[in-house]
């Protein structure tokens, strides 16, 4: 007589697919979620180097003007022949970056380029204070701040009475309080 086996060792195709379809399923949401993931953790980090350095630049403005003896903003940065050669500037150039000019021609990079816009505002009402306003549209990212300028020489664009503009032009102060 034959003797029929009717249960046999190992697993079936059908088992063997059941059980890679689930895997490519539970495999493709993990590898979703963390893509998700890195895609966030990149926007956020790049988003607090340029928090990082607009606060860096916006300490540096703030020191460099509370303390001036005169503050007259500008449009646009005067001509270099028309630059006072004792005066400073301060703005922003094409680069993106923070530009301070000193005198006629000498210019430094106190930042890397993350500055899309710079704006001074004379506040309505209160001559001596300044609104400023630091930009990048990439990042998102805006930054305000309004000091007092403590000589309480601020003012506008003498060509055009501008009191919203790009640059600020200062001395250094050799005694506060003249």
């Amino acid at each position: 007589m034959s003797e029929f086996k009717t249960k046999k060792d190992g697993v079936t195709l059908i088992e063997m697919l059941v059980t890679m379809s689930i895997i490519v399923v539970v495999l493709i949401i993990s590898l979703t979620v963390y893509n998700f993931w890195w895609k966030s953790y990149n926007f956020a980090s790049k988003r607090a180097a340029i928090e990082r350095e607009l606060t860096f630049a916006m300490e540096l403005i703030v020191k460099e003007l509370r303390l001036a003896e005169e503050v007259i903003l500008f449009e646009s940065l005067p001509s270099e022949s028309t630059r006072l050669a004792t005066a400073m500037y301060i703005g922003c150039e094409e680069s993106a970056r923070l530009t301070i000019w000193k005198g006629k021609n000498e210019k430094t990079y106190p930042t890397d380029a993350v500055i899309d816009e710079i704006l001074f505002e004379i506040n309505d009402g209160q001559n001596n204070l300044l609104s400023i306003t630091l930009s990048n549209y990439d990042g998102k990212v805006e930054l305000t701040s309004k000091i007092a300028i403590l000589n309480k020489k601020l003012k506008p664009d003498p060509d055009t009475g501008a009191t919203e503009t790009s640059i600020a032009m200062y001395g250094k102060a050799a005694k506060l309080f003249k």
